[in-house]
C-alpha cells in the first residue's frame, strides 16, 4: 500500500460548502488560564531524535477555526472534522476529506433549526461508511443537542438519535463494523453512550454517578472489549478521571488511579485486551499530562517528561511500541504550543513540531499508512483569527 504522500494538498484545497459560522470547542481553557510557567522544549534531554513533522496549509474563514478529530482508512481516504465561523451565535461544522490528492471541504446537512454546530469526532468502518458526531444548539431552549452525521459514499446525511430532553453532546465515535458503532458523550445530566446496530441508534445505559459526568473518548479491540473514558464530578463539583468498560453486555466502571481534582481523560488507544492506553490531564499543583496503561488486570499511571503546565487531548497507536499522544504545553511568552510525545516501547519522549504560530494546540490524532496526522488550531497572536491546524509526521 502506498503511503499518504504527505497529506499536504499541494493540488489545492477546495471549498464545496457555502457560508461561514461560529463554533467553539473548549478543552480545559480554565486550566490553561491558570498555567503561569513556561517551558523550553529545545533544552530537554527527552526529545526524540526523529522529528519529521510538516505543517499542512489549510485556509480558514471567519475568526474561529479548528479541527477537533481526524482518522484515516488508507493513503487516499482520510477525514478531519471541526468548526469554522464568526464570533456570533451561528456556527457551522466542518468536514474535510483527503482523496489522495487534495483536502476538500464536504457538504453536510444541519438540523433545520440549528443555530450552532460543532463536530467533535469522526470514525469510519469503510470508504462508504463514515460517521461524524458533535452537537448543535436549539434556538428556542438554547441547549445543546447531540448530533450524528453519516457518510454513505456519496453524501453526508443526518442520522436520527433518541431524543434527549436534557440536551447533550457527542464527543467521540468508534466504528467497529457497519452494524457496530458507538458514540459517547453526555446527555445534560451524566454520561451518554449510544450504539448503532445497522438500523437504529439506541441508548445503552452507563453507570450513573451522583453529580454527573462526561465521556470524551471511546475505543476498543472487539464488540465485547470496548473502553470509554472521560470524567465525573464529585460532590464538590470537582472533576476526576473516569474509565468505563463494555464486556458485550453491560458498561461498568473500571477502577483507575485517583489523580485528584480536575483530572480528566481525553483519549484512548486500545491495542489488545491487555494493552490499552488513556491520556488526559491532572492537576497536582498545575495542569499536567496524564497517562495510564491497562495490562489486562489493572490501570497504572505511567510517568513521562515533566512538562507542567501541559495537557494531552488525544492518543493513537501505530503499534504496541509506537504510540503518539498530542495536546499542548506552554512555550515562550507563556502561550500554548503544540505538544507531541511518542512511546517507543519503554518511555515517552517529546517529539518536536514546527512552530505553527504563536499560539497552537493539537486536539486530535490519527494513524495513517506510514504516517500520523495531528489536527488542532493556531493563532499568530491572540488578536488574529484562529486557524485550523494540521501536521503530518512521516518516519
Amino acid at each position: 500500500m502506498n503511503s499518504i504522500p504527505d497529506l499536504s494538498g499541494t493540488q489545492g484545497w477546495r471549498n464545496t460548502t457555502r457560508g461561514t459560522s461560529l463554533a467553539n470547542r473548549c478543552r480545559s481553557t480554565a486550566l490553561a488560564a491558570m498555567a503561569v510557567a513556561s517551558l523550553n522544549l529545545m533544552g530537554m534531554s527527552t526529545v526524540s531524535a526523529s522529528e519529521r513533522w510538516k505543517i499542512i496549509p489549510l485556509p480558514g474563514t471567519g475568526t474561529l477555526n479548528q479541527l477537533n478529530s481526524s482518522m484515516a482508512l488508507s493513503a487516499s481516504d482520510a477525514w478531519a472534522v471541526g468548526t469554522t465561523g464568526l464570533p456570533d451565535f451561528n456556527s457551522q461544522g466542518v468536514i474535510l476529506h483527503w482523496d489522495g490528492r487534495t483536502w476538500k471541504r464536504m457538504r453536510h446537512p444541519n438540523p433545520p433549526t440549528a443555530v450552532a454546530v460543532n463536530l467533535l469526532g469522526v470514525a469510519a468502518a469503510s470508504a462508504n461508511d463514515a460517521w461524524a458526531v458533535g452537537r448543535w444548539a436549539d434556538p428556542v431552549t438554547l441547549t445543546n443537542k447531540p448530533l450524528i452525521l453519516h457518510w454513505d459514499g456519496s453524501a453526508w446525511q443526518l442520522s436520527g438519535t433518541p431524543p434527549s430532553s436534557n440536551g447533550g453532546t457527542f464527543q467521540a465515535v468508534k466504528a467497529f463494523a457497519s452494524d457496530d458503532v458507538w458514540a459517547v458523550g453526555q446527555d445534560g445530566t451524566g454520561t451518554l453512550a449510544e450504539h448503532w446496530d445497522g438500523q437504529t441508534w439506541s441508548v445503552v445505559p452507563t453507570p450513573r454517578l451522583p453529580s454527573g459526568g462526561d465521556l470524551t473518548s471511546v475505543g476498543g479491540t472487539s464488540s465485547t472489549d470496548i473502553w470509554a473514558a472521560g470524567s465525573f464530578f464529585d460532590r464538590k463539583l470537582q472533576t476526576h478521571s473516569l474509565i468505563l468498560h463494555w464486556d458485550g453486555n453491560v458498561w461498568s466502571i473500571s477502577p483507575s488511579p485517583d489523580n485528584g481534582a480536575s483530572s480528566e481523560i481525553e483519549g484512548i488507544a486500545a491495542i489488545a485486551p491487555d494493552n490499552v492506553w488513556v491520556v488526559g490531564h491532572s492537576f497536582p499543583s498545575n495542569v499536567a499530562t496524564l497517562t495510564e496503561h491497562w495490562d489486562g488486570t489493572a490501570w497504572t499511571a505511567v510517568p513521562g517528561p515533566d512538562l507542567s503546565p501541559a495537557q494531552f487531548n488525544a492518543i493513537v497507536a501505530v503499534s504496541p511500541t509506537d504510540l503518539w499522544a498530542v495536546g499542548w504545553t506552554l512555550g515562550s511568552g507563556a502561550q500554548k504550543q503544540t505538544l507531541v510525545e511518542n512511546w517507543n516501547g519503554s518511555a515517552w519522549m517529546v517529539s518536536r513540531t514546527p512552530a505553527a504560530n504563536q499560539i497552537s494546540e493539537f486536539l486530535g490524532i490519527a494513524a495513517a499508512p506510514n504516517a500520523v496526522l495531528a489536527v488542532g488550531d493556531a493563532n499568530v497572536t491572540p488578536q488574529d483569527p484562529q486557524l485550523p491546524l494540521m501536521e503530518v509526521h512521516k518516519p
